[in-house]
């Protein structure tokens, strides 16, 4: 098929053909140097309460990062918080009054809804959850043990318990009252076993389970299911993901391993609506050049194990990192975690919103007379992207028809023309000014 190249049409001409919206996007965020997600939860108003570490903004060399976007994506407030040079953010909860509870390596942090702060304690913490009381539960790692620290609502400290040598990763309060943590034990400063441990409701052990491999495995994430049992994920020595199903007494019930499908690491896994499970990750890839990179990893699971489907996101040629996953209210899932963007050695903490299936799209809505956007040729091998007045320069982001990011455009001037597309592969590609909410189709053509 031959086109002919079309000139001095307006984005209202060469924009004709309607793209079928789905329930995802993706947003990236963060400065001129490294920013990490590493736990978002959808907040009361539909949008999405997300911490991390920025070495972009704040006073330290790395500062507990809090902000709060819309459903969009679309940043609302922002904080830093922390009191040391070197402060990093785990994980945030929401909290009964409207609020949330923030955990990071310099401590435990309360705040309001705008994310302004109410109180703070010492403690630090790697995972944090209100309890039925309105207290908390925190687990962390204090002389080198499991550490189990319970709070009441002001941040007053109830009771403390260290279970044993090793590491701490999650922390839930379970249907009787008691908790239920994964981690690692080991016996020496070298091995430790993927772990998971019961206690009641004054953090005494009631059951342990070490699951004994050959390596250094982690269980980073549980959660209690709705059978009274218990899924959770982690790895097998940073080299396979793994993802176990137990019973109420941690007995195995089944169990998955990528051992024979892709390297990888689980970090988070929530149970779904339908029994089934969901899984956020990082899965191994080959590069061309024969170097290995990462992409974040999303894994839907039925009841019984069975994997029903696989999605992943990032660049091959870039590393990304899959953090946290929760069930949205819409049927989909948020997913936060970090990209190092194409030719940027520095990573950017990112947003990941999917439908049902793992699906992410860019929605293309109307366009009117008043655009500030204009295309001088919409299909071709490249196209022009004029723009004007764009007082503070001109920025948008180009996805392609899966709502990948693939590439940024940058300029300073308030207007001008940018040519686009070379090196690019023919396809359909949507260009949106981060100023805007309009998505752009343009086709490139061999």
């Amino acid at each position: 098929m031959r086109f002919k190249s079309i000139y001095a049409f307006t984005l209202i001409a060469c924009i004709v053909f309607p793209l079928q919206v789905q329930a995802g996007w993706t947003r990236t965020y963060g400065g001129d140097e490294s920013d990490w997600g590493r736990c978002v939860r959808e907040s009361s108003d539909g949008g999405y309460i997300v911490v991390g570490t920025t070495k972009s903004f704040g006073a330290g060399d790395q500062d507990l990062w809090l902000f709060k976007t819309d459903e969009h994506g679309d940043t609302q407030w922002t904080r830093t918080l922390g009191d040391t040079e070197m402060n990093k953010g785990y994980c945030v909860d929401l909290t009964k009054d409207g609020g949330y509870i923030v955990s990071g390596n310099s401590g435990l942090f309360k705040s309001n809804s705008e994310g302004e702060l109410e109180w703070q304690s010492p403690y630090a913490a790697y995972y944090v959850q209100q309890t039925n009381d309105n207290g908390y539960i925190l687990v962390a790692r204090h002389s080198q043990n499991i550490w189990l620290l319970k709070m009441d609502e002001e941040g007053d400290t109830l009771w403390t318990n260290i279970i044993g040598y090793g590491y701490g990763y999650c922390v839930k309060q379970t249907s009787d009252g008691g908790y239920i943590v994964s981690g690692e034990l080991g016996g020496d400063t070298t091995l430790f076993d993927f772990t998971i441990i019961k206690t009641d409701e004054t953090g005494e052990v009631i059951w342990d389970k070490i699951f004994l491999d050959i390596g250094y495995e982690h269980a980073f994430y549980v959660q209690e299911t709705y059978d009274k049992g218990y899924i959770v994920t982690g790895t097998d020595d940073w080299t396979y993901l793994l993802l176990k199903k137990l019973d109420s007494s941690g007995e195995v019930v089944w169990e998955y391993s990528s051992e024979y499908d892709f390297e990888g690491v689980g970090n988070c896994v929530v149970q779904t609506p339908d029994s089934g499970y969901i899984v956020v990750g990082t899965k191994d890839t080959l590069f061309e050049s024969q170097a290995t990179r990462s992409l974040a990893l999303l894994m839907k699971f039925d009841k019984t194990g069975w994997n029903e489907w696989t999605q992943t996101y990032g660049d091959v040629d870039a590393y990304s990192w899959g953090a946290f996953v929760q069930n949205t209210t819409d049927g989909g899932f948020i997913i936060t975690g970090d990209t190092q963007l194409p030719h940027r050695g520095d990573t950017e903490l990112w947003l990941i919103k999917t439908d049902p299936l793992g699906n992410v799209a860019v929605e293309e809505k109307p366009v009117t007379h008043n655009t500030k956007l204009s295309l001088t040729i919409s299909i071709g091998r490249q196209v022009d992207i004029r723009y004007a007045n764009y007082p503070q320069g001109f920025h948008a982001e180009i996805f392609d028809a899966s709502g990948r990011k693939v590439d940024m455009l940058q300029s300073t001037a308030s207007s001008g023309t940018i040519t686009w597309g070379s090196g690019f592969s023919p396809g359909v590609y949507f260009i949106k000014p981060v100023s805007g909410t309009q998505a752009h189709k343009v086709v490139l053509i061999k």
